[in-house]
């Protein structure tokens, strides 16, 4: 009797780490995935605090990473580089000097309307970095801004809530 009972309890015990195994491996598969663009240039001071958050977010989401980095003189582009070691998505770095110049800043416009175009265009190279993308959700997020750590939270809370397409 006490033979069946040891090997009953064996068994038991057998299932529920094979059940929790799989429970983990399947809440792992049904994590929201998330792209993040993000644009850097001598954004060193920044990068400890975007870094820690974008760790933070990785413990719920499946996080995608497309950093677009151009003419740091700072450790911009080798911090980026050690923070995508292991880590899904893309990171381009490249000069941007005389490109933009030609290509972009020689224009009548006003300076933040130049700005502004030379934003786009820096983020349209980036997206182009990504590829087909097909993450649950793409952010983009300004590597020098701070914030909270639920942001990303409240982002698809209010898209869900209003079934709106951007936040």
């Amino acid at each position: 009797y006490m033979n069946n009972l040891n090997i009953f309890f064996i068994f038991l015990i057998l299932l529920l780490i094979i059940l929790s195994k799989k429970s983990k491996k399947e809440n792992f598969e049904n994590r929201i995935s998330i792209s993040i663009f993000s644009l850097f240039k001598n954004n060193e001071k920044y990068l400890p605090y975007y870094f820690k958050m974008m760790k933070l977010f990785e413990k719920k989401y499946d996080m995608y990473y497309y950093f677009y980095e151009n003419d740091s003189t700072d450790n911009t582009k080798e911090l980026i580089y050690d923070f995508m070691k292991n880590r899904k998505g893309n990171f381009v770095s490249e000069s941007l000097k005389g490109k933009l110049n030609k290509e972009i800043l020689n224009s009548s416009k006003g300076i933040k309307e130049t700005r502004g175009i030379k934003m786009a265009y820096i983020r349209n190279l980036n997206k182009k970095s990504a590829g087909e993308n097909n993450t649950d959700y793409s952010i983009v997020i300004d590597s020098e801004v701070y914030f909270k750590s639920n942001i990303i939270d409240k982002m698809i809370q209010c898209q869900k809530n209003t079934n709106i397409g951007m936040v």
